[in-house]
């Protein structure tokens, strides 16, 4: 693996990759280019190409796939291009590892990032980390989304994972967050009991819904500037749904500064 590095971005040398995917029950006695349609495969690959198999075997679209067929194809892949900055470690022990996740990186594969991820990228930079766990991977104890900031905490062996998340959901182990919100946020803490759901025309993003996923949030007012009317605000989740706090600061009308997803427009 190959990062180069450009106008203050970090970019993965494009790469042959395989993806595999077992076809669930649902897809039993269905052709393959039903599946091939439905899923929407990025980057879009031609059955007939001879890139894509079904259990080790060419296929054309009209094959008709069975329970658990093995599904792969191989590509030239390009990853995203991510910040340049580099994920430093604040601290190490014996049981966790405490990094500064910048923004703009996955914790973890997902979607079209494989290689420029936290993971990968300390797998890169600190080899030693996983060479002292005897080929074993860090466990992930919690995740900052992609355009989030912050400290992450990785575990070290299954012990100290266990504790760890054992201590998140006790409210032993608390997580805050810090916000620069558009507006004049007011003081005191707010506490927010609001319910959460995909939004049907928008299936990554959350909003209110009382038919949703319980959904708490504790809100400070830490700092304002007037002038330029925003204000630092931090945040405590009680609970863990997806994107709870940028959705929950939309709902109040105090939206983050930058997140366009969530009603935040983009600072000049």
């Amino acid at each position: 693996m190959t990062y180069a590095f450009a106008n203050g971005y970090r970019i993965v040398t494009p790469y042959i990759h395989k993806a595999m995917l077992r076809v669930q029950p649902e897809w039993h006695g269905k052709p393959l280019q039903d599946y091939i349609g439905h899923f929407h495969f990025h980057p879009p690959v031609k059955i007939d190409s001879g890139r894509l198999l079904v259990s080790g075997e060419k296929a054309t679209p009209a094959r008709i796939l069975k329970q658990s067929d093995i599904i792969s194809y191989t590509f030239h892949f390009h990853e995203p291009e991510v910040l340049s900055d580099p994920v430093n470690v604040i601290d190490i022990t014996d049981d966790l590892v405490a990094v500064n996740k910048p923004a703009s990186i996955p914790v973890h594969p997902v979607s079209s990032f494989r290689k420029n991820t936290v993971l990968k990228i300390l797998e890169h930079d600190r080899p030693h980390l996983f060479d002292e766990l005897g080929g074993e991977r860090l466990r992930t104890l919690h995740r900052l989304d992609r355009p989030v900031s912050g400290v992450l905490i990785f575990g070290r062996n299954k012990k100290s994972a266990t504790l760890f998340t054992e201590g998140l959901k006790s409210r032993a182990i608390k997580k805050e967050y810090v916000a620069k919100v558009k507006g004049i946020f007011p003081l005191g803490v707010i506490k927010l009991d609001q319910c959460l759901n995909r939004q049907s025309q928008f299936p990554l993003r959350y909003q209110a819904d009382e038919k949703g996923k319980e959904a708490i949030t504790l809100f400070e007012r830490v700092s304002i500037n007037e002038e330029e009317d925003y204000s630092i605000v931090s945040c405590q989740p009680v609970t863990g749904v997806t994107h709870q706090i940028r959705a929950h600061l939309q709902y109040l009308g105090y939206p983050i500064v930058n997140d366009i997803k969530y009603g935040g427009h983009s600072e000049k």
